[in-house]
């Protein structure tokens, strides 16, 4: 890096980590406030599991950070409104380890920037872009990649319209019955995210919350291109969930 460096105190991280999400997220229309409202859900879910301050910290950075290596790929992907091929499969897997990557040259976030890059990782090792399994998966890392999941599927994308809250409990679960995210994590995601499924491990202890409103930015941007074709919960879970692909 050129000088004059750049320096900020430790206790700046949070709000250089808020705009290097927002910017992250404005790479496209369909992403934009993703990174904020995963950190909040990740956060909310976490404290009730009992995390202590400092773990909520660094989970909350993990969660605005984990996509900013989106910035490395094209729109012509991101935005790509029908299937992608092998190669632009690729290129949407790398973006986890550009995230990593571009998180660790700040010394006092390396341990962030390895929660934050397994976000997109599953349980039965099918995720990327390492291809971890529940071994390596801290619980950290297990409610980002359920906060994650959660929060994409309430947003449109190119390539299809945001699900209902009905169907997106209904990933998650699906998601529970694969083998691919925690029950425990997907339970605390869920009632974070005001979604309230079907509990995916044990009996609920806690009556289910009412749904929170959506988000203002689970609505759809505007545009020109026709509407995607309705997809289903079954079809988001075949098609999204085994590879992580649910961006």
């Amino acid at each position: 890096e050129p000088e004059p460096r750049a320096t900020l105190a430790h206790g700046e991280l949070g709000a250089w980590a808020e705009l290097a999400a927002d910017y992250a997220d404005l790479k496209s229309p369909f992403t934009l406030g993703h990174s904020r409202e995963v950190a909040r859900i990740a956060v909310e879910a976490a404290r009730e599991l009992g995390f202590d301050a400092e773990s909520l910290e660094e989970l909350r950075l993990a969660a605005l950070l984990h996509d900013v290596g989106r910035v490395t790929v094209s729109n012509a992907v991101w935005d790509k409104p029908g299937p992608l091929d092998a190669g632009e499969r690729d290129l949407v897997e790398r973006h986890a380890f550009e995230s990593e990557r571009i998180v660790a040259r700040v010394p006092a976030l390396r341990a962030v920037a390895r929660v934050a890059s397994l976000a997109h990782e599953r349980l039965d090792g099918s995720g990327y872009h390492r291809g971890l399994g529940e071994a390596a998966l801290v619980p950290a890392a297990r409610l980002l990649a359920a906060a994650d999941v959660a929060q994409a599927l309430s947003q449109a994308r190119a390539h299809r319209p945001a699900l209902p809250r009905a169907d997106a409990a209904a990933v998650l679960r699906e998601g529970v019955r694969r083998g691919t995210l925690c029950p425990r994590a997907v339970d605390a995601i869920a009632s974070a995210a005001g979604l309230a499924p079907a509990p995916a491990s044990a009996p609920a202890t806690a009556p289910a919350s009412a749904p929170a409103p959506a988000p203002a930015s689970a609505t759809a941007p505007a545009t020109a291109r026709a509407a995607p074709t309705p997809v289903t919960a079954a079809t988001v879970a075949r098609t999204a969930l085994p590879c992580g692909l649910t961006e």
